[in-house]
């Protein structure tokens, strides 16, 4: 490769010489030419000399035409020449990290583990007397699969994924409370078949628990459905607090069947309520586990999270199971502008947590992972409850979208927030109703302005008629009356509302974009072009998205001669 500084000051240096020459010739001796004015030439010389003291000094006073000037043989080095030194390796030779960035890092890698606290010497002398509830500490706590703690109880066992405190005062009345979200691999008909258990709550500001016992287990889940052993299910328990303790956050909990045993598990407790002079905002976004490990996803996440923008989203919440390098990206992206908070997760399933057999897993045991999926719903509920008036619960392949006068969220949830009935002055959740726009890939192309990597706005027929309303529906459910939530409406809720509202086609419906169960309903296809209100602006956004991402494809352009 040419140094072009080289090259400027070797021609610098042939000037220079040239000048000198030419100079040489004019003042040497014999006969002077003929007509030859003394004057004139000394002048000329004079000129010429101040010149060439100017570029030599300028040029010799310059880092680069130094560096490349052999004081010892007087030439112009050449290129830098690299070689292997043998007697060393190019090592790694930083020192490695400190201790509280390695628990930073464990921090993230798995939120519900408060390992701080779990090796600190002191914590470890800490019971409520030499006798009963000694701390879990880092050797005692039971890990499976990465991210549960495992809690026994004769012949049930409890995989805990997290733990929420709940002040919130439209559901308990007042009451601190902090609900622990697990699958158990019991599913009784009866809720007086559950072992009893009990809650041992730390707190950093004294060194003895305080014991409670769990006074309600919900299933997240419905006996009718399904209730076989081999399996596990999502419930939520709940452990009140004494009013003594409400001027403090518990750090964490652990699960015990008897008050004095010493727990295997330690759960951290995740409160995040409003900052001081900060208000509640309008709408979060919960995703389940994405496991697209094979399939590049990049682009429909890119067009989902673009128009859930448009719809009024503030915060996406997804969960980490295993999906395509080009989708990672996209995800990584959308985390580090902060509108999308992305979490790990894996099953409580009994098998190795490698994403390859995780994925066969789940393609092996379908409804082993629906059983699942209730759980990162109900975390990204918790976590958001403060933060956020009404959270969605839906797939990457869904969107609740306004229909007709509404143009997106807000719009329809201030008419939504109004709507009474004879039996229900308040609703827990409103629900959309289900239509579903499949490929159809015998249509022809409906627009021929819209790049082909937008899935959504480019698919615009859908079959005919509607879910009834109820089946296969998603929501916005509102964290002020919202305890637990299936995939597809309310479970528990407060006492005091009717669980949900369904809106009427005429005003909202899901999207959903996938092959629908009963086949006849394909022949009868409609167009609807609702999406396309936002068109221009998922459209403009993403394609910032793509160009920044380095997503689109090189060529070379051939000039013509």
């Amino acid at each position: 490769m040419v140094d072009r500084d080289a090259v400027s000051s070797y021609a610098v240096l042939l000037m220079s010489q040239y000048i000198v020459e030419r100079v040489a010739l004019l003042t040497c001796s014999g006969p002077y030419p003929k007509m030859w004015n003394k004057n004139q030439y000394v002048g000329r010389i004079f000129v010429i000399l101040l010149v060439l003291n100017l570029v030599v000094i300028t040029f010799l006073n310059s880092e680069n035409l130094l560096a490349k000037w052999d004081r010892s043989t007087k030439v112009w080095s050449r290129e830098p020449v690299v070689v292997n030194v043998r007697d060393r390796l190019s090592i790694d030779r930083r020192d490695g990290p400190s201790k509280s960035k390695i628990y930073d890092n464990i921090g993230r890698e798995i939120p519900f583990l408060p390992i701080e606290d779990l090796t600190n010497a002191d914590y470890g002398k800490r019971n409520l007397n030499s006798s009963c509830a000694w701390y879990p500490t880092f050797h005692k706590v039971r890990i499976h699969n990465d991210y549960w703690q495992e809690y026994h109880n004769g012949n049930v066992t409890n995989f805990i994924f997290g733990a929420y405190l709940d002040r919130r005062p439209t559901i308990t009345g007042g009451k601190h409370v902090v609900r622990v979200l697990t699958m158990m691999n019991f599913m009784p008909q009866h809720s007086n078949e559950y072992p009893a258990s009990y809650c041992q709550l730390w707190y950093d500001e004294q060194s003895q628990p305080e014991i409670v016992p769990v006074t309600n287990i919900r299933p997240i889940w419905l006996y009718a459905w399904g209730h076989g052993s081999g399996n596990n299910y999502a419930h939520l328990l709940t452990c009140i607090i004494p009013q003594k303790y409400y001027k403090w956050v518990p750090k964490s909990v652990s699960l015990v069947a008897s008050p004095c045993h010493q727990a295997t598990n330690n759960v951290r407790v995740i409160y995040q309520p409003l900052g001081e002079h900060e208000e509640k905002k309008g709408f979060a976004v919960c995703v389940k586990g994405l496991d697209y490990p094979y399939g590049d996803m990049s682009h429909r996440i890119v067009e989902f999270m673009e128009t859930l923008r448009a719809l009024g989203a503030e915060k996406v919440t997804m969960y980490k199971l295993q999906v395509h390098p080009n989708t990672t990206k996209v995800l990584n992206y959308y985390e580090r502008t902060g509108f999308l908070e992305y979490l790990p997760f894996s099953l409580s399933l009994e098998g190795a947590n490698s994403p390859d057999y995780r994925h066969l897993q789940i393609a092996q045991n379908a409804y082993g992972y629906i059983l699942h999926e209730v759980v990162p719903y109900n975390d990204c509920l918790y976590r958001n409850m403060y933060r956020y008036q009404h959270v969605a619960v839906i797939d990457i392949d869904e969107l609740p979208t306004p229909v007709g006068n509404f143009s997106n969220w807000h719009d329809l949830m201030e008419y939504g927030e109004h709507i009474h009935t004879q039996n229900c002055q308040r609703f827990a959740s409103f629900c959309f109703r289900c239509v579903y726009f499949p490929k159809y890939p015998e249509k022809p192309t409906y627009s021929s302005d819209i790049p082909e990597y937008f899935y959504m706005m480019r698919h615009v027929y859908r079959v005919r008629e509607h879910i009834r309303p109820e089946w296969a529906t998603k929501c916005l459910h509102n964290t002020d009356w919202v305890i637990a939530t299936h995939n597809h409406f309310p479970m528990h809720y407060s006492w005091d509302v009717c669980p949900s509202y369904s809106f009427d086609a005429a005003d909202a419906q899901l999207q959903h974009y996938r092959e629908p169960l009963i086949r006849k309903t394909l022949n009868d296809p409609v167009v609807d072009t609702n999406m396309w209100r936002y068109k221009d602006e998922v459209i403009a956004r993403s394609l910032k998205v793509f160009e920044e991402l380095n997503f689109f494809e090189k060529e070379t352009i051939h000039e013509e001669d």
